[in-house]
């Protein structure tokens, strides 16, 4: 990592400590995650998302580093504010890739988003 900002961190995002293939982070919404329509802008889901799942694959590697393969979104339902909140699970762990699933929910706990994943391991 260098010193310049993470992209995270422009996005609001707060990443908690990840263990055991498990990751969880959240974003505050503002009025600049909205989209033209009042709702919340896909970009930050799928931010929150891919950040969450890279955070759950990282937590089961020493040394090595992982990238998006692909990621498979579903958008469930509309937010238009308060703190939506990810979870992730590894579900396969490989020599060269894991598989991940991901929830979104909104402050009621509803689901807003869902996401499977591939995440390429990169080696050291």
């Amino acid at each position: 990592m260098t010193d310049s900002p993470w992209f995270g961190d422009v996005v609001g995002l707060v990443l908690e400590p990840a263990t055991d293939g498990v990751a969880a982070g959240s974003v505050e919404l503002t009025a600049s995650h909205l989209n033209p329509h009042g709702f919340v802008h896909g970009g930050v889901v799928f931010t929150l998302i891919d950040t969450v799942m890279g955070a759950a694959v990282m937590s089961l590697l020493d040394e090595d580093r992982c990238v998006s393969g692909d990621v498979h979104l579903r958008f469930l339902r509309p937010v238009v504010s308060g703190r939506i909140a990810c979870t992730a699970r590894v579900v396969h762990h490989g020599r060269r890739t894991a598989v991940v699933e991901a929830v979104v929910v909104d402050p009621e706990g509803r689901n807003v988003a869902f996401a499977d994943a591939s995440f390429a391991i990169v080696r050291r």
